[in-house]
């Protein structure tokens, strides 16, 4: 498996939400799946991908519903074509592709209900101890 970069970044704006960006190049995702990915068992059949051949496709099923029902947050998918004479990316017909995909997975937080969140747990936390 050839070296890939990630890069992940996080930025919060004057009104508490905060965003998450996990972004890397590859293969992407198609558009007509991008809405779908995070649907339990879906997996992509694309023929030239041998990533698509991976996985059970819960996984990011599981990462969407986390989001939501432990933070309150969403999660949304981006991918597009990219292209850069740096990188390159070799296709399974051994021809090299000046195109590749950059996918990004944002994650959309709101500051104010993490806080009521960790407020409810240390809260809970503190009735367990003096029980």
């Amino acid at each position: 498996m050839a070296d890939r970069e990630i890069v992940v970044a996080a930025q919060e704006d004057g009104e508490g939400i905060i965003k998450i960006k996990v972004t890397n190049w590859g293969i992407g995702i198609p558009p007509e799946h991008q809405k779908r990915i995070f649907e339990s068992y879906f997996r992509s059949q694309m023929p030239d991908s041998q990533q698509a051949r991976r996985g059970t496709g819960v996984g990011l099923a599981i990462v969407k519903n986390a989001i939501k029902v432990i933070h309150s947050g969403e999660i949304i998918v981006e991918s597009k074509p990219f292209r850069n004479g740096d990188k390159k990316l070799w296709r399974s017909t051994s021809e090299m592709q000046d195109i590749e995909y950059e996918t990004t997975f944002t994650i959309v937080l709101n500051r104010n209900v993490l806080n009521s969140l960790a407020e409810s747990k240390a809260s809970k936390e503190s009735k367990n101890d003096e029980q």
